[in-house]
């Protein structure tokens, strides 16, 4: 992996050597109905300052999209306020408050740090405040004119929703005697997708991710609109992962789980539109999880494995418009997608992006 040039980038911003103007990671660019054009990829520290890679820098994109999934090699860090985005471009004319959003994440971050790192103990509460932040910038976003990177949507029925990256850095987390650095990534997903020029609701496919911090808002919505969040119970070997309120250890040691790990449909929840944010609450598999420190770095990628269905209001031709900002900790940032026969396979950015 070639970081050298990241490496230059990341310099210039913590020395301030940067230039504000963005328009050169424009010149290559072209308009795409899912507007996801308006996207501007960046490297940037708190305190608003960022330098903007240019679209054809392929080599550096797969990186700081995280399609490597090495955190060890990732060169941003929380420690010292830098990051990686896609929501700071000059298409973005209410830019300042995704700053704002970025910069007070990094800052609860910040503030917790012990010798240089969180203390795993701390990362459910650390979660919970970060879900407050989100709240206050998705309440004026409800009911309300879409500003362009809410406009953004999948651009296919085989990539029904937008997931766009409101930053991306490190952390390191504290087990004990020992850290272990985790990535930190705030998403905001955009649940409507294209087909044939039509938008269209989101049903996603079955998937899981990392442990999820998660905040979910209405754009837009009539009497008749839901949204339906399919529960799915892993199982590991033929047995639930977990039973009794306990995981499972053999699951929990084994370093090739993914071989075993199935998935078998559970509860469903219906999530109601309101004039409100609303908060998601863990799964009973996450909150084990975040009791459980051997678990998160076995389980990274396999948490909250659900599917999510968004209903228009068809009786008065109103379309539903729903959002969610995810936040993952996780050693790998790795999220799997499951194919109809089961199988799970890794999420690629670059495949969801695709024209």
């Amino acid at each position: 992996m070639n970081t050298k040039f990241i490496s230059t980038l990341v310099n210039k911003v913590l020395s301030n050597n940067v230039r504000s103007d963005a328009a050169k990671a424009y010149e290559t660019a072209k308009h795409r109905d899912d507007e996801r054009h308006v996207l501007a990829s960046c490297v940037g520290r708190v305190g608003n300052v960022c330098q903007f890679v240019e679209s054809d820098n392929v080599d550096t994109l797969s990186i700081l999209h995280n399609e490597f999934h090495d955190v060890d090699k990732y060169p941003l860090s929380v420690v010292d306020g830098t990051f990686f985005s896609e929501v700071l471009g000059p298409l973005n004319d209410r830019s300042p408050d995704y700053w704002h959003l970025i910069t007070e994440t990094t800052r609860l971050f910040q503030e917790q740090l012990v010798d240089g790192a969180i203390p795993y103990e701390k990362i459910n509460s650390l979660g919970m405040a970060i879900q407050q932040l989100d709240v206050l910038f998705a309440k004026p976003r409800i009911q309300a004119p879409l500003d362009v990177i809410h406009k953004c949507c999948g651009p296919d029925p085989e990539h029904p929703y937008s997931k766009i990256t409101v930053f991306r850095t490190t952390v390191p987390v504290r087990f004990g005697a020992e850290v272990q650095i985790f990535f930190l990534e705030k998403f905001l997903v955009c649940y409507s997708y294209l087909d044939q020029g039509k938008r269209k609701s989101t049903v996603t496919p079955i998937h899981t991710h990392p442990l999820n911090f998660e905040t979910a808002y209405f754009g837009q919505f009539g009497t008749g609109a839901k949204v339906v969040e399919q529960e799915f119970t892993p199982y590991y070997r033929g047995e639930p992962l977990m039973s009794n309120a306990q995981l499972n250890p053999a699951a929990i040691a084994d370093v090739n789980i993914l071989r075993e790990y199935r998935l078998q449909p559970g509860p469903r929840h219906e999530i109601v539109p309101s004039t409100k944010p609303i908060i998601l609450p863990n799964y009973a598999l996450d909150e084990e999880v975040l009791k459980n420190p051997k678990a998160i770095l076995a389980l990274s990628g396999l948490l909250r494995p659900h599917q999510v269905s968004v209903y228009d209001d068809v009786k008065n031709g109103i379309d539903t418009i729903y959002f969610a900002i995810d936040n993952y900790l996780s050693p790998t940032g790795t999220v799997y997608v499951f194919n109809e026969d089961g199988t799970p396979k890794i999420w690629s950015h670059a495949d969801w992006d695709k024209e």
